[in-house]
């Protein structure tokens, strides 16, 4: 519950999108696939965090970990705050989300 309450006030305190970076080129990847879910432990306790796009990925409390759960496809930057001081995330992903395979008849 305080993860959520947390992500609102950040949600609603920083910037509309993360800030431009000239490392984004490097960012770690996700891969997801449309309806699939990503396990992420990032070994800190979370006060926040903000996807540039929403309706590419959705983040879930799965209690030790979050889920991240692809929705449509695409790409999108996920920042994830452990200080809610730092106007910094403390850690960024690049999350990219391709069609499921289609299902063989």
């Amino acid at each position: 519950m305080r993860l959520w309450l947390c992500m609102g006030f950040l949600a609603g305190f920083m910037a509309a999108s993360l800030p431009a970076r000239a490392e984004d080129e490097a960012l770690p990847q996700i891969p997801i696939k449309v309806g699939e879910s990503y396990q992420l432990r990032l070994g800190f306790i979370i006060v926040g965090l903000v996807c540039d796009d929403t309706s590419v990925v959705r983040v879930e409390d799965g209690g030790d970990h979050l889920r991240l759960v692809g929705l449509a496809p695409g790409r999108t930057k996920c920042g994830f705050w452990s200080n809610p001081k730092s106007p910094a995330p403390s850690r960024v992903y690049e999350v990219v989300v391709t069609r499921a395979p289609p299902t063989k008849r």
